[in-house]
């Protein structure tokens, strides 16, 4: 979910159910692309609507494999436990969706297993340096 959320510049409204946007990504919104061998190279996500950008033709982004971390990988293989049921992408076992507070406190765990300062003051300090750690690459 982290990586997804990281290489695809996803926010957290878009992955996460709340009260006040309940709208987020489903599993329809994803594309496997395939090479012409077959291999799944890349993903592609349609947003049909986002933040300010409404009643207007979708937008697709597409996340190719690369080296080390892999946010393609590692979606393919959460979607391979997943399932095919229709829904939100990110969601447990039992189809619930992920919370954003579920979420909030489950990065707040990694964020300190990685030792970065996560006070609400230092929070845009904290995503700055989320990209440079070696332990949340490692965790993601």
């Amino acid at each position: 979910m982290c990586a997804t959320a990281f290489y695809a510049f996803l926010r957290i409204g878009e992955i996460t159910v709340f009260k006040q946007a309940p709208e987020v990504i489903q599993l329809r919104q994803l594309s496997k692309l395939s090479n012409t061998s077959g291999f799944i190279a890349s993903v592609r996500f349609t947003f049909q609507q986002f933040k300010r950008h409404y009643n207007q033709s979708p937008i697709s982004m597409i996340i190719s494999r690369q080296a080390g971390v892999c946010a393609v990988e590692t979606l393919l293989r959460y979607c391979s436990v997943r399932g095919s049921v229709p829904g939100p992408l990110f969601q447990h076992l039992n189809r619930v969706p992920v919370t954003r507070t579920e979420f909030d406190e489950w990065l707040a765990r990694v964020i300190k297993y990685c030792k970065l300062d996560f006070t609400r003051s230092s929070r845009a300090r904290a995503n700055r340096k989320l990209k440079n750690s070696p332990g949340l690459v490692a965790m993601a």
